[in-house]
């Protein structure tokens, strides 16, 4: 993917936001320092152990002329580590792929819970547009219908209506800014911020099509490009190589040295020193069966998992198309609506019409409005999580900028 250019000074889109999520986020700079303990541990599991050195040292105590101090000294080696070694390595190496992929799905899941938090705000705050237009309206409407009560040429039935209607205006409209502001404060702490910092968002409305068909495709290779599938796979490839080990440890262990040793009475000798394990009883099954069973259960969790990856895209396809059918009927609705409440103005006006078949207009089509709102940052939020289940764009089919910033994050 070419890199995005980031430039603040003009407000912060999706990708920006979600650059700094990957880079500031407190929860991911503490699964990077795990990460460095995993791979610490994954090294050191992959080391050769150290040869053994003993030395012993006996002194005389009869008094007897002639004697002298003894000693022995031996050097050993347990050559069955050299047996598993290669094994040991190889599981070790899938660990540390495996830790870097773990981390890697962590930021994709940060990324796409900025992208979520972004689109929840920008909704969030169109929502307060509308309602501070439709706030406006009842402002200039209310002293009005007031003075009308006031001179006789209006009955209080007339006024109780946009009372209501005003009433409930002001109520949704407080909930959408509490909910803005409250979910700024959840990115606020995504990226590691104090809470009082406002950022300046620029929020993409629009909502492109969605191409079925590539993300349908995609999913013949979704195992390649999801990182908590490929973490699944090189973790059962580390315990694949672990219970290659445990079966090589049936063998006997071997422990082989070299001794040179001095006794009291000045006298040296040389030899050696040969020592393993009888494979009568235990045989190291155990051990085997539990790397056995384990292996059998990471086979388990990814072929678990590659299923619900599929199901969980087929399920948003679905989803998806029958949230696009609710906008396109709420879009017709709305387009219905909208003349009718301008020319239901005028005739309230010229007394053609009552002020309570009015307010009920206003709030139809106000409600309309609503729920086109809330359908499309539905869509858009459905199609973020799409994103990270496939690890496309889900409009051209081309990996998600989103998934690549990550990537390139790493990059020196």
């Amino acid at each position: 993917m070419p890199p995005h250019p980031f430039d603040a000074r003009n407000g912060l889109d999706a990708t920006e936001v979600a650059t700094l999520a990957v880079l500031l986020s407190p929860d991911v700079k503490s699964a990077r320092a795990a990460q460095g303990v995993a791979q610490a541990q994954a090294f050191a599991a992959g080391l050769l152990p150290d040869p053994q050195v003993a030395l012993t040292r006996d002194f005389p105590s009869s008094g007897a002329p002639g004697l002298t101090s003894a000693f022995n000294l031996g050097l050993a080696y347990d050559f069955n580590q050299l047996i598993t070694h290669g094994v040991t390595r190889q599981a070790s190496q899938s660990d540390i792929e495996k830790s870097h992929l773990d981390l890697l799905w962590q930021e994709w899941q940060v990324v796409a819970q900025s992208q979520v938090l972004m689109n929840r705000i920008g909704q969030q705050e169109r929502l307060a547009q509308v309602l501070e237009q439709e706030q406006a309206f009842y402002a200039d409407l209310m002293p009005r219908t007031r003075r009308a009560v006031a001179d006789g040429n209006l009955t209080i039935e007339a006024l109780s209506p946009y009372l209501t209607a005003a009433a409930d205006n002001a109520r949704q409209l407080n909930e959408a800014r509490r909910a803005a502001q409250d979910n700024r404060g959840q990115l606020d702490a995504l990226l590691g911020l104090a809470p009082e910092v406002q950022l300046d968002l620029v929020f993409d409305r629009g909502l492109p099509p969605l191409n079925d068909a590539a993300v349908r495709a995609s999913l013949a290779s979704v195992a390649e490009r999801r990182p908590d599938l490929r973490a699944l796979r090189a973790g059962y490839a580390a315990q694949e190589a672990r219970t290659h080990r445990a079966v090589l440890a049936q063998f006997p262990a071997l422990n082989i040295g070299i001794t040179r040793v001095r006794d009291t009475a000045g006298l040296y000798t040389s030899g050696f020193t040969l020592g393993f394990t009888l494979p009568l009883f235990n045989r190291n099954r155990g051990n085997i069966a539990v790397e056995e069973a384990t292996r059998a259960q990471l086979r388990q969790e990814y072929e678990k998992r590659l299923n619900a990856a599929h199901g969980d895209v087929l399920r948003a396809l679905r989803s998806d198309a029958q949230l696009m059918e609710q906008i396109r009927l709420a879009q017709g609705e709305v387009a219905q609506l909208q003349p009718l409440a301008d020319r239901g103005e005028q005739a309230l006006q010229a007394g053609a019409m009552d002020a309570l078949r009015y307010a009920n207009l206003r709030a139809g089509l106000l409600a309309k409005k609503v729920e086109l709102l809330n359908l499309e940052a539905a869509v858009r939020e459905q199609r973020i999580a799409l994103r990270s289940l496939t690890g496309i764009d889900v409009s051209s089919g081309l990996p998600a900028p989103s998934a690549a910033v990550a990537q390139q994050n790493k990059q020196p």
